[in-house]
């Protein structure tokens, strides 16, 4: 079973111990994760339509879409929107402190809510039950 993970790439950063927790939780799990900020290089201005159609390809390759949505930004929607249209399961996670998104909530199989350090105590039991 493979993850793919949607989350800002602006805030990779800034959420990389969030990051390495999913990535854990998903291989304890038996579940390879994948981050396509952090797989793929920056793509130069002028290669947008290549990026998603890479972005889509590694998408359409997943069983399941965890969306990091602590940072709101539209690349995660359209990578929501078309997990969506293709019925991959999404879970939408988020920092106990971001603000709800309703139109991820809406279309989310499951949500998790974290505190930092939290993150494989909430997200394993919502993986044992899409697994």
């Amino acid at each position: 079973m493979r993850a793919f993970i949607a989350h800002s790439f602006a805030h990779s950063q800034q959420q990389k111990d969030v990051l390495h927790d999913v990535i854990n939780t998903l291989k304890v799990n038996g579940i390879e994760g994948f981050s396509f900020a952090l797989s793929y290089p920056p793509y130069p201005q002028g290669s947008e339509r290549r990026m998603m159609q890479d972005a889509c390809m590694e998408l359409g390759k997943s069983d399941l879409l965890i969306a990091e949505v602590s940072h709101k930004e539209i690349g995660i929607g359209i990578e929501i929107g078309y997990a969506k249209a293709k019925n991959i399961p999404i879970i939408y996670m988020r920092d106990e402190g971001a603000e709800y998104s309703k139109t991820v909530g809406g279309v989310a199989t499951e949500e998790v809510v974290y505190r930092n350090g939290q993150v494989a105590d909430v997200l394993a039991p919502i993986l044992a039950k899409l697994v």
